[in-house]
């Protein structure tokens, strides 16, 4: 195991106590930046100050304040990137945009999360269409903001209409 994946495996274990999971984590020149999720995807600002105190006494203990660092805590915020399928599966029901490879061409198109499967994603449109996009098609992914939400009366995705 590398350092890098060693130093990542010990701040997940530091921020679990808490509830929280590392989203990412990169280490670039003097920076160190930690971004915490959680199950239900509203992590507060309490969270990541809470996050940030675990991550600098686990520094403190592995003598890692001896090197000049800074360290940035956060949350992967509103239009934050999906990746993984548990990514893609916290995110039922709401809007996102995927980069996809379509009959060899790069395709954006956007929805809101309707099914994730071992296999890929079920993206439902705005004209309603349901559309299956396996894993290895999407080239990346993220969530879009859905200023005008759907109504919460009809179950169709989980509680959303069709419509945007």
């Amino acid at each position: 195991m590398s350092e890098f994946e060693e130093l990542e495996k010990m701040i997940s274990s530091a921020i679990g106590g808490l509830g929280l999971k590392l989203y990412q984590y990169s280490f670039t020149g003097h920076v160190v930046r930690v971004v915490v999720d959680n199950d239900n995807g509203n992590v507060s600002v309490e969270d990541c100050a809470a996050a940030s105190r675990a991550v600098e006494k686990l520094f403190d203990e592995r003598n890692f304040s001896a090197h000049n660092y800074t360290l940035e805590v956060s949350s992967p915020g509103l239009e934050r990137p999906l990746v993984t399928r548990e990514d893609y599966a916290r995110c039922l029901g709401k809007k996102a945009r995927l980069i996809v490879n379509e009959d060899n061409k790069q395709l954006a198109v956007m929805g809101w999360i309707k099914t994730v499967t071992d296999a890929g994603v079920e993206l439902e449109f705005k004209s309603q269409e349901i559309k299956f996009y396996p894993f290895d098609h999407i080239i990346s992914g993220k969530l879009e903001v859905d200023f005008n939400r759907r109504k919460k009366d009809d179950k169709r995705i989980n509680g959303y209409t069709g419509t945007n």
